[in-house]
């Protein structure tokens, strides 16, 4: 993605001397696409989406040279609505702190030879673990988040986290560890709102066309009912052949109960294709499955996503693809606004996607 680097002059974000130490950029992604999505093979939606590839954003960061090797940086980054009459972050927040709301991340820290340091809101390494090893991740075709039992931070199902450090280490010898704590996640809007903590660690392996990642979590607090200690572990890999980019996941969640369905484990996994048919154009291949156990019901599901994109320039690219859930009880669905309770659903959508 191209950005452009400017002096951002705007009143009152910083000091006329700040401006002449430091760079700030602004980038962001416009993507629009159509999309219409069938459940239960009855009801149906068609329209106009935001971020069918990417989500839509726009976002400010910038460096600060202190000497001596070490640098000031910080982000502030927000989702885009760009379908609807809303402002910079739009209309997404669901009663929960951590929801997929209208800050991506937001952190100021400082960088260097000792590796990264920053606090604020942030993408943990489980946002960057899915980008790294889930082919179609986030885009409107991913089946893989659509599934009950999916990996996230919390019980918000946010791989973002607030009121959170971290810290990334330079790369040693193709080895990156990085390490999150969120120091608590308020679940909800409520005065009698449980809150958690949540400590991640990331460590992955990059060798040329070969990576491997490995993330766990800890999760743990309560309120006044029940507390909760929940661990997560996430394996992936990928390795790029040149005529395919092959990549593969597995993941299981667990709580501390002892018995019950709730003592069991709940794992997913995901095999996925990166397939270039031209200078240009690509083919993404996503098929996911998982196996809920910590539920009553019958809530497992898999399904198949194909996905072509094609670059028109460096910035804009344009995108179409069809995805299938089966969901054998209430898994998982394509939902955008169509209600739907057992059985299957499935998504075509086509679009366009422009950075900056």
């Amino acid at each position: 993605m191209q950005k452009k680097i400017i002096a951002l002059a705007v009143a009152g974000l910083a000091s006329t001397a700040a401006f002449a130490q430091s760079n700030v950029t602004i980038y962001g992604i416009a993507d629009v696409g159509i999309a219409q999505v069938r459940s239960n093979g009855s009801l149906t939606s068609t329209q106009v989406v935001s971020g069918g590839l990417s989500t839509s954003r726009i976002g400010f960061k910038g460096v600060e040279d202190l000497g001596n090797g070490l640098k000031a940086l910080f982000t502030l980054e927000y989702r885009l609505d760009m379908d609807k009459n809303t402002t910079i972050g739009g209309n997404f927040a669901n009663g929960t702190t951590n929801a997929s709301g209208p800050a991506r991340q937001q952190f100021v820290g400082l960088t260097g030879g000792f590796g990264t340091a920053v606090a604020g809101r942030l993408q943990t390494t489980a946002f960057d673990w899915q980008g790294k090893y889930i082919t179609l991740a986030a885009t409107a075709f991913d089946g893989y988040n659509k599934m009950t039992g999916a990996y996230r931070i919390n019980l918000s199902n946010d791989s973002r986290a607030e009121n959170a450090v971290a810290y990334i280490s330079p790369s040693m010898g193709g080895v990156t560890v990085a390490l999150n704590h969120a120091f608590a996640l308020e679940q909800g809007a409520s005065a009698t709102a449980n809150n958690y903590s949540a400590t991640l660690v990331g460590v992955y392996y990059d060798n040329g066309p070969l990576s491997v990642g490995f993330v766990g979590e800890k999760l743990q607090g309560g309120g006044a009912s029940e507390a909760v200690e929940a661990t997560d572990l996430a394996l992936g890999a990928s390795y790029d052949f040149k005529v395919v980019k092959l990549t593969g996941t597995y993941q299981t969640t667990k709580n501390n109960a002892t018995s019950g369905v709730a003592a069991k484990f709940n794992s997913i996994y995901h095999l996925g294709a990166q397939i270039p048919v031209s200078a240009k154009g690509t083919v993404h291949v996503q098929w996911a499955q998982n196996n809920a156990k910590t539920t009553l019901g019958d809530d497992n599901g898999k399904g198949l996503s194909v996905a072509y994109t094609h670059a028109l320039s460096k910035r804009t690219t344009a995108y179409a693809g069809i995805g299938y859930l089966d969901n054998s009880g209430n898994g998982s669905s394509y939902s955008y606004g169509v209600s739907r309770a057992e059985g299957s659903s499935n998504i075509i959508a086509a679009g366009l996607r422009h950075a900056f």
